[in-house]
């Protein structure tokens, strides 16, 4: 019963940090391209880039 249940927490832990890395990679992804359409919007609007 223990080795069942010690198995079963290992393919759980497995789960959650394949889960953790898929989530924060679209996280990234996500945040790269918000701010490159508020540098594009910015410049688009006739602003140049901060200083």
């Amino acid at each position: 019963m223990t080795r069942r249940f010690a198995r079963y927490a290992l393919y759980l832990l497995v789960l959650a940090a394949i889960l953790d890395a898929s989530l924060h990679r679209k996280r990234k992804s996500t945040r790269v391209r918000s701010q490159h359409e508020a540098l594009m919007t910015w410049e688009d609007e006739g602003g140049g880039l901060p200083t």
